[in-house]
């Protein structure tokens, strides 16, 4: 999921039928920003999205979630899944034990490919 800062705003207007047409929510786990912790109340909003985005939020259409653990919020899901990717070290201390051991096991979201290419032998073309 994108944060809701990079939503753009033909994205957010053309998916903000959903919003008004079904008893939809959108709950939002705080994030970290240059040292500050970041929610509905305080995050920076593009100005065109401002009154949409008021709207919503006093509707209580934009929740935030108030029993977050505050020691992954320095974790990107966009930073671990490039890792996975790329082959990368570390990202498994970005996940909770178990899943590590499923996304290994399982080769989910690209794991193993990066290093397979590596080792992957070239083939002479004539």
């Amino acid at each position: 999921m994108r944060n809701i800062t990079e939503i753009s705003t033909v994205e957010f207007s053309r998916h903000s039928a959903y919003l008004f047409s079904r008893d939809l929510k959108l709950y939002l786990y705080p994030w970290m920003d240059k040292g500050k912790v970041l929610n509905s109340e305080n995050a920076p909003i593009h100005p065109r999205l401002t009154p949409l985005y008021d709207y919503l939020l006093s509707n209580k259409r934009i929740m935030d979630i108030e029993d977050y653990n505050e020691d992954v919020l320095n974790i990107h899901s966009r930073k671990c899944l490039k890792m996975i990717k790329e082959g990368k070290s570390g990202w498994e201390s970005m996940v909770p034990a178990y899943v590590d051991t499923i996304i290994k096991d399982k080769k989910l979201f690209g794991y193993g490919k990066a290093n397979a290419a590596k080792d992957k032998p070239e083939v002479a073309s004539n």
